[in-house]
């Protein structure tokens, strides 16, 4: 906005104050709190895939709590990305951070099963895009946002008889790593 306020006037500065009036908030406030009554627990989570019909919400609804992954990280993701059974039924996926620009390597025990049905599956109906879960009528673009988060409150609604959002499937898989590293089961930096 700066920029542009400098290209169109000389004087921006005086004319709008300096920007002086658009802060950023130092502590914003989460529009939706999370805490232990909104994280979901192993045996929802397992609710959750019993109650969903179709293979690509339970593909997606799988890779993205066992990969902790931010939802546009899930709905972005490229077959291509994929590396299936590298160690017996784990497979590696390669992730692109969208918050910190970078590439990580997770792997996935649970999900490898339903992201191969899936493969199956487009392939099968000629659907297979360069998008994992890509959008309903053009498998060259990811899954729309709107999409994902209708579905998502619709099932944790019908499946849990509460409305939940789906990057809440990031924080509970992160809470359930730091407990296990709590206890000593895994590495800290696993967690």
């Amino acid at each position: 906005l700066k920029n542009f306020l400098k290209y169109l006037f000389s004087d921006w500065s005086l004319r709008f104050a300096n920007l002086e009036d658009i802060k950023l908030i130092s502590k914003p406030k989460r529009k939706r709190e999370i805490n232990h009554q909104t994280i979901f627990q192993k045996d929802d989570i397992e609710r959750m895939m019993r109650h969903e019909t179709k293979v690509f919400w339970k593909a997606f609804l799988i890779t993205q709590y066992e990969c902790a992954l931010r939802t546009i990280e899930t709905r972005v993701l490229k077959w291509d990305d994929i590396k299936f059974n590298v160690d017996g039924d784990i497979s590696e996926i390669n992730i692109f951070s969208t918050k910190t620009k970078e590439n990580r390597t997770v792997f996935v025990k649970e999900a490898t099963f339903y992201l191969q049905k899936l493969q199956e599956e487009q392939e099968n109906l000629k659907k297979k895009g360069i998008y994992v879960f890509h959008a309903i009528n053009d498998t060259n673009q990811p899954i729309g946002k709107d999409n994902v988060s209708k579905w998502f409150r619709t099932l944790t609604q019908k499946a849990l008889g509460r409305e939940g959002w789906n990057y809440l499937l990031r924080h509970s898989r992160g809470t359930e790593l730091y407990r296990l590293a709590k206890q000593g089961k895994i590495a800290k930096d696993t967690a």
